[in-house]
């Protein structure tokens, strides 16, 4: 017996929305591992953290994190990432920004090639926030 048009809407809106589910988060270490799809790992310390992602099927999210990575690691992202120089300052969020997000003036700005995301780099202590969101 087939099934009617009734039934099959059920059944796929039923499946569509239990197999999504937003991801929000403001622990520093598990914000990390959302962003990077790893635990933590011996290159960076981090600070500070918060992570938002949606239940859409596309693939949005926001990330801040504060960072204290080494200067390997922080030579990956640039290159990896085709990190590029800016003054820019530009924070974007959808969310509301963290209190502890506060990068100093005196920071090295990086900008992605696409979108708003921002990397800022303190020349004095090492520490990098980053900003990065997709939409």
């Amino acid at each position: 017996m087939p099934l009617s048009k009734l039934k099959l809407a059920l059944i796929f809106s039923v499946l569509l929305f239990t197999s999504c589910s937003e991801t929000r988060t403001s622990d520093a270490k598990e914000a990390f591992e959302f962003w990077t799809g790893q635990s933590n790992n011996s290159q960076v310390e981090v600070l500070n953290g918060q992570y938002w992602s949606s239940a859409h099927w596309s693939y949005e999210y926001e990330v801040f994190l504060k960072l204290n990575p080494t200067k390997k690691w922080l030579n990956e992202l640039i290159k990896l990432n085709d990190l590029e120089k800016t003054t820019d300052r530009l924070i974007y969020s959808i969310e509301q920004t963290p209190e502890w997000f506060n990068p100093p003036e005196n920071c090295i700005v990086y900008k992605s090639q696409f979108g708003n995301s921002r990397y800022y780099l303190d020349a004095l202590t090492g520490e990098l926030y980053v900003f990065e969101i997709q939409l």
